[in-house]
């Protein structure tokens, strides 16, 4: 391929080339666009095609390159696209990339680089797609250096990219705190700095980001409580700060936030929430939430996910909870829950996961469950629950896991349970359970994993 003096744009991308690029492609010296993204090469990226000097474009992105970005890179100053995300880059970000002064794109973001973010990149000032950066660069609207291995802290300059609409830094390792500087991003829609080892608390400046629909902080370590000022980004459509090291109550004021859908908290105390009308996903698992489950929870009729597990919470389900027509997957496990399973969740016809396990609840098994005939998974396990179970468990047709361990089950097992010709798990062990093994259980041709024991079952497996 290096043999052809006359051409201009290679493109090789979207197949399955293997092995490393070829040095003999220096020799193109007319080449003005090199497109071999989205193959499976390999090896570093050749020095000699810093001889390609009137390349425009050059993208070599999803691949499986390695090693350091050379720097003979830095003699293409006529390119303005150069695209290397989704490989294995190596070592720093060089700081001869601040000579491409035409650049208008750069991507090198889903690489393993580490180190800084050089301030030669302030030299880039045509920039306008940046999947990396620094804060001179003024026309940048759009910053991504997520899904590296980038140290030490955010740059308070980035405060001085004033047409940012997007800033997304998760998936580093970047640390301390959050600069108070990003309040100035008053352009900015969407802030991800998730999954890093941020410290400190959530600046009150970022209540300046009035257009933000995005904020995500999850997974470092934040203190502090959530400041009240959180309630004055009213286009706020997903808000994620769960995972932290955050203390005291969720503000009363969260509930002026009537755009989200997408709510994650966790490590919070307090819970307060009903006036959200249009969320669709809340979890506040893994907490040290006490108290009853609000019954005014029935009032987020939006809701397709709801999260309560692994927390303190008392009581009884409230009736409610059976008028979340939308939901499809229902956690409340690892509670201190008591009482009867609501006959209402039998409403929930959209439902495919419900798992209620290791908490207090007592009596039958409500026949109405038999309604949720698009449930995949159910768990009941580790309770109090009494009586026999139910036929209606049958029209459970779709259902792959059943796990009623560890309660004190009676009856013996309804030869209806071989209707359930998709069950992958079934576990009935530790119940009250007597009577044979039904040769239904034969039809069950794609169980994975049965247990019956500690009941007083006779009869051999089908």
């Amino acid at each position: 391929m290096g043999f052809l003096p006359n051409i201009f744009n290679l493109s090789l991308y979207y197949n399955n080339l293997i092995g490393r690029i070829p040095t003999s492609l220096g020799n193109l010296t007319k080449l003005t666009y090199l497109y071999l993204y989205n193959n499976e090469l390999s090896g570093p990226i050749p020095t000699e095609l810093g001889m390609l000097t009137r390349l425009q474009g050059l993208d070599l992105s999803q691949n499986k390159l390695t090693a350091e970005i050379s720097n003979s890179i830095a003699n293409l100053t006529k390119m303005t696209l150069l695209n290397l995300y989704g490989n294995q880059i190596t070592g720093s970000i060089p700081p001869c990339l601040g000579k491409l002064v035409n650049l208008q794109s750069l991507s090198v973001s889903s690489n393993k680089l580490t180190g800084h973010i050089p301030a030669s990149l302030g030299n880039l000032t045509r920039l306008n797609i940046l999947y990396l950066q620094i804060g001179s660069l003024q026309n940048i609207f759009n910053l991504s250096l997520y899904y590296n291995n980038l140290t030490d802290r955010i740059p308070a300059s980035l405060g001085n990219l004033t047409k940012l609409t997007y800033l997304y830094l998760y998936s580093n390792e970047l640390s301390g705190p959050i600069p108070t500087e990003l309040g100035m991003l008053t352009r900015l829609q969407g802030l991800d700095l998730s999954q890093n080892k941020l410290s400190a608390e959530i600046p009150n400046s970022i209540a300046n980001l009035t257009k933000m629909t995005i904020l995500n902080l999850y997974g470092n370590q934040i203190t502090g409580s959530i400041p009240p000022h959180l309630c004055k980004l009213v286009n706020l459509q997903s808000l994620s700060i769960s995972s932290n090291n955050l203390t005291g109550h969720i503000p009363a004021s969260l509930g002026n936030l009537t755009k989200l859908n997408i709510l994650y908290l966790r490590s919070i105390n307090y819970l307060q929430i009903s006036s959200l009308q249009n969320l669709s996903e809340l979890c506040l698992s893994f907490n040290y939430l006490t108290g009853h489950i609000p019954a005014s929870l029935g009032n987020l009729t939006r809701l397709n996910i709801l999260y309560l597990q692994n927390n303190k919470l008392s009581g009884p389900i409230p009736d409610e909870m059976g008028f979340l027509p939308n939901i499809f997957n229902l956690s409340l496990y690892y509670n201190n829950l008591i009482g009867r399973i609501p006959a209402s969740l039998g409403n929930l016809t959209k439902l495919t996961y419900l798992y209620l396990y290791s908490n207090e609840l007592s009596g039958p098994i409500p026949t109405e469950l038999g309604m949720l005939t698009r449930l995949q998974g159910l768990d009941l396990s580790q309770n109090k629950l009494t009586a026999e179970i139910p036929n209606s468990i049958a029209n459970l047709t779709k259902m792959t896991f059943l796990n009623l361990h560890g309660n004190q089950i009676t009856g013996s097992i309804p030869p209806h349970i071989g209707k359930l010709v998709n069950l992958q798990f079934l576990s009935l062990a530790a119940n009250n359970i007597h009577g044979h093994i039904p040769s239904s259980l034969g039809n069950l041709t794609n169980l994975q994993r049965l247990y019956l024991s500690m009941n007083q079952i006779s009869g051999s497996i089908p």
